[in-house]
């Protein structure tokens, strides 16, 4: 869900640090939600904010491997190959550097079995409720 900076309507408050933190948390915390349904076989309902987040943070690398990792959990890796390319591109042209190699979708880490992450389920099955995690196994 979309929502405006953190005090945004208070003029100078732009840079402030505790802004900064802030946003910075707000982001880790979004992260981490949409990591945990990867795991638990919702990869492709986190697709669409994951690309709203990837497109503020390009530059965040554990941000742009989890999208990579949901991509491919939903059966997407010609997509997932390109969200790479366009990581490295960016990266190579902002930072004159490469990605790390666990944000490459052909490493273990970004592999939809990574991290504890369930094998894909067949289209139309329901999701797994976040009290149930083991309930395929």
């Amino acid at each position: 869900m979309a929502r405006p900076p953190v005090l945004a309507d208070l003029p100078g408050r732009a840079g402030d640090p505790l802004v900064v933190r802030a946003e910075r948390r707000h982001t880790e915390a979004r992260r981490d939600r949409l990591a945990a349904d990867v795991v638990l076989g919702r990869a492709t309902h986190t697709l669409v904010p994951l690309a709203a987040l990837t497109a503020e943070h390009p530059l965040d690398e554990p941000l742009q491997a989890l999208r990579i990792r949901a991509l491919r959990a939903a059966g997407r890796q010609a997509e997932a190959l390109q969200a790479y390319e366009d990581v490295r591109t960016a990266l190579a042209d902002r930072l004159s550097t490469d990605p790390a190699p666990s944000c490459a979708p052909s490493t273990p880490s970004c592999s939809p079995h990574s991290r504890g992450a369930l094998p894909p389920r067949p289209p139309g099955s329901p999701p797994l409720s976040a009290g149930t995690p083991n309930s395929r196994i």
